[in-house]
């Protein structure tokens, strides 16, 4: 910072000497006049002692000041480049220190029930009834674990760029309805209503369809997590000044404490206390396979009220 301020006040001082040699000039030329005798009459006459009666120095000056204004308004535009790429470099290690943090912590639950359990079945015989119950600890969090797995990879790939899409012409209204009867267990079993909105007629998107399943089933899932019970999640279906929106609502159970912008980030999670299982890569991958596929996701927040938007070109 200390370097940066010394240089710009060196290029400073040569720019305000030649812009005060010009008003200088400038001031001797119409201001100052000369007392001159003309057929016998004194007339006011302007100064002809200016940098006006020198055009070589007068035309150097002018370009030497142009091209220093032009290379102080250049190193001030790179500085501030340089500025933001630092900023999102320390972003980036940040959530790359995040990422470590919050998947050890995730990861180490379900392998430490693993461990715990698995000890435990050697002690019993096949016969007990503790023993079905533990394999079913086993079986969800043997699942949970290679969700996690999947999850990571899948942002790894998304962050590199290594995603594979099949673009094919899908009708969306089929898709939204099918994958809301497939989640309408859950919703019921977490006390929450699911109201889905759609045309009555097909509405056709280019879009990968694995990967926009995808999409929909991480904000179904996410909506499952951190809705308040026995309250309504929206989602609807809507063409809107030609082109294809999807939009899913629901109240939090607590105030989103961060900003929208920050919640399609990588591992950022919508309630900073680990009260509930989730790694924060939800959104974001959610988001990055929607641009990926042409699309925009959107994402705002006031108060409880928590509101995803998906914006697609329709197929033509």
């Amino acid at each position: 910072m200390a370097e940066k301020k010394a240089l710009l006040f060196a290029m400073g001082l040569p720019l305000a000497g030649i812009f005060l040699y010009f008003l200088v000039s400038v001031l001797t030329w119409f201001i100052i006049p000369v007392m001159r005798t003309n057929s016998g009459l004194i007339v006011r006459m302007p100064n002809n002692h200016t940098i006006f009666n020198h055009l070589l120095l007068s035309s150097f000056l002018a370009l030497l000041f142009a091209a220093m204004t032009f290379l102080m308004d250049f190193i001030l535009k790179e500085d501030q480049n340089y500025e933001k790429t630092n900023q999102e470099k320390l972003r980036a290690e940040r959530f790359k220190a995040e990422l470590i943090t919050n998947m050890s912590h995730d990861m180490k639950t379900p392998l430490t029930s693993l461990i715990n359990y698995v000890d435990l079945l050697k002690k019993l015989p096949i016969d007990q009834p503790k023993f079905k119950e533990y394999t079913e600890v086993l079986d969800r969090k043997s699942l949970r674990l290679k969700h996690l797995i999947v999850d990571l990879l899948e942002a790894s790939k998304i962050g590199t760029g290594n995603v594979q899409l099949n673009f094919e012409v899908i009708d969306v209204t089929e898709m939204l309805g099918q994958i809301a009867g497939e989640f309408e267990e859950d919703f019921l079993e977490k006390e929450l209503t699911l109201v889905l909105r759609l045309p009555d007629y097909p509405c056709f998107l280019n879009i990968d369809s694995q990967h926009f399943y995808r999409v929909l089933e991480n904000l179904l899932s996410n909506s499952l997590k951190y809705s308040l019970e026995k309250t309504r999640v929206f989602l609807e279906l809507r063409e809107k000044e030609g082109q294809v929106e999807i939009q899913l609502k629901n109240t939090s159970k607590a105030p989103i404490d961060i900003e929208s912008s920050e919640l399609t980030e990588q591992f950022i999670r919508g309630e900073r206390a680990r009260t509930q299982e989730g790694h924060g890569l939800g959104l974001y991958i959610s988001k990055n396979l929607v641009e990926l596929m042409q699309g925009q996701f959107k994402v705002q927040v006031t108060g409880d009220l928590f509101v995803a938007e998906l914006i697609f070109s329709p197929e033509v």
